[in-house]
């Protein structure tokens, strides 16, 4: 297992090495959204969420990437390809995710070997690390609805229904791959 030095910086806001992952210039879309998306039409099972994201940790332990505002959506679309791809008995074909991840099914591809390659093929996942990640996204996430449903909250709504949800996940998506 890699395990990289902890003392990299925070979400960088200028693009880093030239790298396929890169946007040439930062997404109009917020993570948030863009996990949103996903969770609306990927048509996935929950286990793929979490697969890809040990697959985003793996990668920034084991590879010189920073996660940056520049490339967080393409390596987020890469690994939920991989993710679901190896996961799933069925799934839409590439030019679907190219078009929900908002980049031509050429492009996908090419992330997709990319990311493949830098994980070197690795994709299976022990029991034990799933439990380990999916615990921990339950933990933060009833941390995130406990404080959504604080009365002095102004990100809440009329009926108390937390708009945060999604951003909670993404700052986890985030937290886990910074920290």
């Amino acid at each position: 297992m890699c395990i990289r030095d902890s003392s990299h910086s925070p979400l960088q806001t200028k693009p880093t090495a030239t790298s396929i992952f890169n946007a040439k210039k930062e997404p109009k879309i917020s993570i948030a959204e863009y996990v949103a998306r996903f969770r609306k039409f990927a048509d996935c099972s929950e286990p793929c969420y979490i697969s890809a994201l040990i697959y985003l940790d793996r990668l920034i332990q084991c590879t010189p990437y920073e996660i940056t505002l520049f490339n967080v959506h393409r390596l987020y679309l890469a690994a939920m390809v991989l993710s679901i791809k190896f996961n799933e008995d069925r799934y839409y074909d590439n030019e679907y995710y190219a078009a929900l991840g908002g980049v031509d099914s050429d492009e996908l591809k090419a992330l997709e070997a990319e990311m493949i390659h830098l994980l070197d093929f690795k994709l299976f996942i022990s029991h034990s690390k799933f439990r380990n990640y999916l615990t921990a996204m339950e933990r933060y996430y009833r941390h995130c609805l406990l404080d959504c449903r604080r009365p002095s909250d102004s990100e809440s709504d009329s009926s108390g229904d937390c708009r945060r949800g999604m951003s909670c996940a993404a700052n986890l998506l985030i937290y886990k791959l910074l920290y």
